[in-house]
């Protein structure tokens, strides 16, 4: 059986010695004196940050020194991941209370950074409880107008976000920062999160608007950096990507390839054929981006009725002729739209298709996998 534990003494040492970990040990053995035993609770967390100064928790660095010195004493648990649960309700528990002893405004710095060193930490050791993420979420949204910091990351990059609003991710590359998203998403799904917005109804995690990029939601930002992956998450999670007006990701990936196509026909030649009936315009070799290309199928994968203003700046002729809309939807692709929908409407994409009583083999059609 394997035994799990902590030497008291000097405390769990690393190669260069921690100022959290020192910090955090004394907090420890003053709790267990007191008889909470080794359990990172809110006094601890008080204890352990009262006279470091208010950024503290402002460097990726240094807050992953303290998810580091806190994994320690999680990982001392029976159950680690249930200590990481009770880690999460307690920076949550601290957080509350600043923000009361504040009037109700959160104080920023260490009292709310806090929250993504304990996420960080639930991260890793996959908590499962949707409740207490879900908490953590509408706490975050609570106080800085949007989830920003999670979503931009795996939609645009870790280095773009963070030109865009001043915090380093804790991920090092896209595919990270997504994995932590998925994690966040299924969640927020599992406990039906929904999020205020101001003068407008409560939306989900997946729509609600990321202030940093002018309000617009997740897949139009991911449409906005033309990433195939960051766009097929989405969806597959239930993005919808025909929302109509300024922020629709679908009418933007049309107007993008659109503007490509009149930029490259306005450096043809000019031709003697009559301006209406010119076979000159449709047999110019026009070559689309495969990546743009790309996530218009994909978003085309999803979309139910295709109704698209007939707008020269919004779909050009050449975006038509050149078969990038596809055919006529088959009744399979009818089907799918019918079944995601309801699925969505339920709270149970992307998982929810894998428990349908259908054939193995049709799964890869309805997770978007296939056109």
């Amino acid at each position: 059986m394997e035994g799990r534990g902590l030497v008291l003494g000097w405390g769990p040492r690393s190669n260069k010695d921690s100022p959290f970990l020192e910090r955090l040990w004394p907090a420890m053995l003053a709790g267990a004196a007191c008889g909470r035993g080794l359990l990172v609770d809110s006094t601890v967390l008080d204890t352990m940050l009262d006279g470091c100064a208010r950024d503290c928790l402002s460097s990726r660095r240094r807050r992953e020194e303290l998810a580091s010195a806190l994994t320690v004493m999680v990982e001392t648990d029976e159950d680690p991941s249930a200590a990481a649960t009770a880690l999460l309700e307690a920076a949550l528990e601290y957080h509350a209370a600043r923000l009361a002893d504040n009037g109700g405004v959160c104080r920023l710095g260490k009292f709310h950074n806090i929250l993504y060193v304990a996420a960080a930490v639930a991260v890793e050791q996959v908590v499962a409880d949707s409740a207490v993420v879900a908490r953590l979420l509408a706490a975050l949204h609570a106080c800085e107008g949007g989830l920003d910091r999670l979503v931009a990351p795996a939609v645009l990059g870790p280095r773009v976000s963070r030109l865009l609003s001043s915090w380093r991710s804790d991920d090092d590359t896209p595919e990270e920062a997504r994995l932590r998203l998925v994690f966040f998403l299924d969640h927020a799904c599992q406990a039906r999160l929904t999020l205020p917005q101001p003068g407008a109804p409560a939306l989900p995690v997946l729509t609600a608007p990321l202030p940093t990029l002018q309000g617009a939601p997740p897949l139009y930002a991911a449409v906005q950096a033309g990433d195939e992956e960051a766009v097929l998450l989405l969806l597959q999670h239930g993005a919808p990507p025909a929302t109509g007006g300024a922020l629709c990701p679908l009418l933007l990936a049309l107007r993008r390839l659109s503007a490509l196509a009149r930029a490259c026909m306005g450096q043809r030649d000019p031709c003697s054929c009559p301006h209406d009936l010119c076979p000159c315009f449709f047999s110019f070799p026009l070559i689309f981006p495969p990546q743009e290309v790309g996530v218009l199928r994909l978003l085309l994968r999803a979309v139910g009725g295709r109704c698209i203003p007939v707008d020269p700046t919004v779909i050009h002729p050449r975006v038509v002729s050149d078969g990038l809309l596809g055919t006529t939807p088959r009744l399979a692709h009818w089907a799918r739209y019918r079944l995601r929908a309801t699925l969505a409407a339920n709270w149970a994409l992307p998982h929810g298709t894998a428990k349908l009583p259908v054939p193995a083999a049709v799964l890869p059609y309805l997770n978007l996998l296939l056109d």
